[in-house]
Parts: structure tokens; sequence; C-alpha cells
């Protein structure tokens, strides 16, 4: 019995074997990260996020300067504000084409 196993011929006929060329390597455990670079990133990632949600609401801000004002005296909320455009770009669609209908083509 053989241990090696022919795996083929080359030009000269002679056998070529398979040889194991296995090699044993130590597998590395999981190491968390160190308590320091955790709060690092989770620093970071907050900072984002509270950048993100400036920018966003400096956005709304922006919104609310351009719908008509309420006669409540109060900052409409994030749904409010939307809400409002929706219907604001509803109403000024509705006189647009309102508008168009009435306009006589020129000569």
């Amino acid at each position: 019995h053989s241990l090696h196993v022919p795996v083929q011929q080359n030009a000269n006929h002679s056998p070529q074997f398979k040889q194991s060329t296995r090699t044993i390597t130590k597998s590395r455990r999981y190491q968390p990260p160190p308590p320091q670079l955790l709060r690092m990133r989770r620093s970071a990632a907050n900072e984002r996020e509270r950048r993100r949600m400036n920018t966003l609401n400096v956005a709304y801000d922006k919104l609310r300067t351009v719908l008509p004002e309420m006669d409540s005296g109060r900052r409409l909320s994030k749904y409010e504000t939307l809400q409002m455009a929706q219907q604001y770009i509803a109403c000024l669609m509705e006189i647009l084409g309102e508008n168009a209908g009435n306009q006589t083509p020129e000569k």
C-alpha cells in the first residue's frame, strides 16, 4: 500500500504525487477592543448623530420660514411642519392650475 496517490504524470511519465502541505497555524481568538477605544468610538458616533440632527433641525427651521404663519403663535412640530408643507404645496399647485386655465394664448 502506498501513502501517496498519483495525481498526474508529466511529460516523461514519472508520477507526481500530491503532497499535503497543510501548515498548522494558531488561531487567534477575538480580542474585544479596549474600553478606552470603545468610549472614543461611541463619542465619535454620538458627535456625528448630533451634527446630523442639528442639520435636520436647521432644514425644518428653513422650511418653517417659507410656510404661512399660523395664528397660534407657537412653533410647529416637525410633523406639523411636514403636514403644513404638503397642504401649502397642494394649494400652490391648485392656484397654478387655475391660473393656467384662465390665460389666453398670445397672438
